[in-house]
């Protein structure tokens, strides 16, 4: 189908969990395809990339570590370590 395009928050976006901005994001994609679709000179919507903060990658990656045998997030209270 030429013209079936897909948003919402299970669309991979650069917005990592799903949630309404990961959705928002992904509609202001498929928007901006219509127009390319439809040979449409049409204002395309603004697409901001997400500012992720270096100050928190080390975090990322302890969290992935503790991840991938189990564990729970350093950031999880009430849960045994």
């Amino acid at each position: 189908m030429p013209n079936f395009f897909l948003a919402g928050d299970c669309v991979r976006t650069d917005v990592d969990p799903a949630s309404m901005e990961g959705a928002n994001e992904s509609a202001r994609h498929a928007v901006n395809v219509l127009p390319e679709w439809g040979n449409s000179d049409a204002e395309r919507c603004r697409v901001r990339e997400l500012r992720r903060p270096r100050e928190l990658e080390p975090l990322k990656r302890v969290d992935e570590l503790r991840y991938r045998p189990g564990l729970p997030s350093t950031f999880d209270l009430g849960q045994a370590p």
